[in-house]
């Protein structure tokens, strides 16, 4: 999905700064292309680093750890891009993934094995906040002002003060006042599955197309759905978490929390032919990856 959607055009046309997929950034003296765009990491990315997370977290791989430098890499297209919707969902997908595995137990009462002690995951926070806080003073406050910029996503370093919330929302803003006004205009169920009111797709709309960007997950199963939609939909999320659950399938459960949080910033959910095919793809990866092999003596231990 990733390449043949998002590069093909770039590849047979060589054309790096098209929109297809191309970077925001300035293009000097900077690498240009399909692997810096927030569209490209506000799913791919978030997504192989919490797939390749529960690879390193749980399970017996014998080079699991060639995971880290996969993930610091996907890590730095993340900042790169500025994908802040990337970023909220790998961290999501990451808490998740630790948190819920180690209380975790099976039928036997037996919790699963994580590659990571508590105390090894407390030590590199220390460090890292001892190294942020260092850096922060050597430059005067550089950390934050590069954290507050990120977030809202404008504006240069040195001018960044404080988190503008109407910066923060400027790229969706419009499509959510869009799709609640379209719920409030058609409440019980919608103005339908994949349809959408903006000029630009009722002009070009066919059997075929399907509205992308809607902008915000919850506006938008409200305007498509209505209340009988978004009740359905709910229905259908809590089954799947109470049956990753049942089913001790941690990294399933992790995967579909970062999946609904890339979700919040851009709903790709619906559209199985593109990035949200490759969202639910992904799902079906960290399923495979459950573990509720008992006889694996590494998947579980008995205290």
């Amino acid at each position: 999905f990733f390449f043949k959607q998002k590069t093909a055009y770039e590849i047979s046309t060589r054309d790096w700064s098209s929109d297809v997929c191309s970077s925001d950034l300035d293009t000097s003296g900077s690498f240009n292309g399909a692997f810096l765009h927030p569209n490209c990491h506000s799913v791919y990315a978030s997504l192989f680093v919490v797939l390749l997370a529960s690879v390193f977290l749980i399970g017996g791989y014998a080079h699991r750890r060639i995971t880290l430098p996969l993930m610091a890499i996907w890590s730095v297209f993340m900042i790169w891009s500025k994908s802040r919707s990337s970023v909220a969902a790998t961290v999501v997908g990451l808490l998740v993934l630790f948190f819920l595995a180690r209380p975790l137990r099976n039928r036997f009462g037996w919790r699963v094995r994580l590659n990571v002690s508590r105390g090894q995951v407390v030590v590199f926070l220390i460090l890292a906040v001892i190294s942020l806080g260092a850096i922060e003073l050597a430059t005067g406050g550089g950390v934050t002002k590069s954290v507050v910029a990120f977030i809202n996503k404008g504006g240069h370093v040195t001018e960044s003060e404080a988190i503008d919330t109407e910066q923060v929302l400027a790229s969706r803003q419009g499509l959510i006042d869009l799709s609640w006004h379209n719920f409030q205009e058609h409440p019980i169920f919608g103005i339908g599955f994949q349809v959408g009111t903006h000029e630009t797709f009722t002009k070009n709309a066919t059997w075929f197309t399907a509205p992308a960007e809607k902008g915000f997950l919850v506006t938008a199963v409200l305007e498509e759905g209505g209340v009988v939609g978004a009740t359905t939909f709910v229905l259908f999320l809590l089954s799947l978490i109470i049956e990753f659950r049942a089913d001790k399938n941690v990294p399933a459960i992790a995967m579909l929390a970062a999946y609904l949080t890339s979700n919040m910033a851009e709903v790709t959910m619906f559209s199985p032919g593109g990035t949200g095919g490759f969202g639910w793809i992904m799902i079906g990866a960290a399923i495979d990856r459950k573990s509720t092999r008992l006889n694996s003596s590494h998947e579980w231990i008995s205290r």
